[in-house]
């Protein structure tokens, strides 16, 4: 029963450390990630963390950015939307990805409903034909959070 204890507290300690190295190492690539894809859409990732910070705030949220993906005037950035004045000992918030569309010079948030598509339940993982998000961030935007 003992041993059984110490692998179980050694599992939560490697869990615990996951969750804690997890989003330093995603921030770092995120930035990365913004800058390669940044070249070929023309997203800035300081305007588009702008835009999700305002949209957050719209919901009384705040969203910590941990990626992000563009492609040909689309935006997904993944993250967790939180609670503001979260209790310590209470719900946090949860990781989920935004989607903006770059409408003129503004990116405008979208809902996932209204440009994912409607999903064809024998084939989930593929994208649906009435998608309006690129292929390239289908995944990531759509079937992720």
């Amino acid at each position: 029963m003992a041993n059984h204890a110490v692998t179980f507290a050694i599992g939560k300690v490697f869990f615990v450390l996951g969750f804690i190295l997890m989003p330093i190492q995603q921030a770092q690539s995120a930035d990365s990630n913004a800058s390669k894809s940044s070249a070929s859409s023309s997203c800035s990732p300081k305007q588009l963390r702008k835009v999700a910070d305002a949209y957050a705030r719209s919901k009384h949220l705040r969203f910590i950015t941990r990626r992000l993906d563009c492609e040909r005037g689309w935006a997904v950035l993944g993250g967790d939307l939180e609670y503001p004045n979260a209790p310590s000992d209470g719900p946090q918030g949860v990781g989920t990805s935004l989607i903006f569309h770059r409408e003129g010079f503004l990116w405008k948030h979208q809902e996932h409903n209204a440009v994912c598509g409607t999903l064809n339940p024998e084939k989930p993982e593929a994208r649906p034909n009435d998608a309006k998000i690129p292929l390239s961030l289908y995944f990531i935007g759509c079937l992720v959070g």
